[in-house]
């Protein structure tokens, strides 16, 4: 059995991943120096359009696979982010007004004609997963303390939240990240 990272190795780890992070990919290195096409944005706008329509419907997925009421309070915020509530009319609708800005209309961008295959089988694979997976991923815990069993892991590269326990139940730790 291998022994769980130190705080410094998963750091250590953690930051060599964001070298594949798609901030470093040749097209939105091309994108954010202003040397895509027209047509390329719009491309991109229309399929990451799709991407963040996922991103609810796989925050609903885990919500409803939760049974920690403190984690579902939690959790549900990330929900309206996207979906909007009240009069916070929510992302979709800020990427629906991106949409327009570059030239897509509204509908062209809802009825999902410009959606790759590979996005469409990309996203809806990930909402597959959550779903199927009950939300919870299988790791190798990073320190010694944590017990083995189910995790979800959020957080980007300055900061990672590790949710452990059978059934969501609540036991965080965060690594600030510098």
């Amino acid at each position: 059995m291998n022994e769980p990272w130190t705080k410094i190795e998963f750091e250590r780890k953690l930051r060599d991943k964001g070298r594949f992070y798609h901030i470093h990919h040749p097209f939105h290195v091309a994108m954010n120096s202003g040397e895509s096409t027209p047509e390329q944005i719009k491309g991109w706008v229309a399929n990451r359009f799709y991407y963040q329509t996922t991103i609810p419907v796989k925050d609903a997925a885990i919500l409803a696979n939760c049974k920690e009421r403190s984690v579902r309070r939690e959790w549900v915020q990330r929900v309206l982010d996207h979906d909007g509530y009240d009069q916070e009319e929510g992302g979709i609708e800020a990427w629906l007004s991106l949409a327009e800005a570059v030239g897509l209309t509204r509908d062209e961008v809802l009825s999902e004609e410009h959606v790759l295959p590979g996005v469409r089988f990309a996203c809806d694979a990930y909402i597959n997963f959550v779903r199927a997976s009950l939300n919870c991923l299988h790791l190798k815990y990073i320190r010694k303390d944590f017990k083995a069993g189910p995790s979800i892991i959020h957080g980007s590269m300055r900061r990672v939240t590790i949710i452990s326990g059978k059934g969501c139940q609540r036991r965080a730790e965060t690594f600030g990240m510098v």
